[in-house]
């Protein structure tokens, strides 16, 4: 199908439009996406006329890219003279993605460890041998392994009540065990309790992420 439709765009002189983005994986692979449209029967259709549009198109939300906000020449800006009356959005979430990202420069400490954690996931993740020795560990110790990606974006945010949830726990379990009355037996038992509590926030939210949704609502 794609070398039929190929050689008919080649052979009738179709317009084409092209679009490309790239992208890198954690694992800093980059992948080059490109998508490409051609009208191969006859002329495009657009769904959707101006008259109609001007009746239902209310606004646009995007990224602050200067391409899409501009004041001059961004998108937003072309669809407002065409249509006044609709409304242009910097995306709340974007916003969000900005404001971690200012948060985490100003923080040292926070680059350092960034640093630290993609050493670690490089030192596993681009070697078979080093990634066959540490599946043999986890094993050995009877922990089942997980992938996960980057921590500091917008998912780290997303998942941030979650984390407090965990370290509330984490911070409960700390002070029991550091009472002096704590036996080796009931300091095992209370490690296991606390691992099947931390396990189940895959499942069921905790306190604060709870509250948080709540509060969004």
């Amino acid at each position: 199908m794609k070398k039929e439709l190929l050689k008919k765009i080649i052979e009738t002189k179709r317009k084409i439009t092209v679009l490309a983005d790239e992208s890198t994986s954690v694992g800093h692979k980059s992948t080059l996406i490109v998508f490409l449209k051609a009208s191969v029967d006859g002329d495009i259709e657009n769904g959707f006329t101006v008259e109609l549009l001007r009746e239902i198109l209310i606004g646009l939300c995007s990224d602050g890219a200067s391409v899409m906000l501009g004041v001059k020449s961004g998108v937003g800006k072309l669809l407002q003279d065409d249509f006044p009356g609709i409304i242009l959005w910097h995306c709340l979430n974007h916003r969000l993605e900005l404001a971690v990202d200012q948060a985490l420069d100003v923080t040292g400490g926070t680059k350092d460890f960034q640093a630290f954690m993609d050493s670690l996931y490089s030192l596993y993740s681009q070697s078979p041998k080093n990634m066959q020795q540490l599946s043999e560990c986890a094993h050995n110790l009877d922990i089942a392994l997980r992938r996960i990606g980057k921590v500091f974006s917008v998912l780290w945010v997303a998942s941030s009540w979650r984390a407090v949830s965990v370290l509330t726990e984490l911070k409960n379990l700390s002070e029991i065990l550091q009472n002096r009355k704590t036996t080796l037996p009931k300091a095992h038992d209370i490690m296991k309790t606390y691992v099947k509590r931390i396990e189940s926030f895959n499942r069921y939210p905790g306190q604060h992420a709870v509250d948080a949704s709540q509060a969004g609502k």
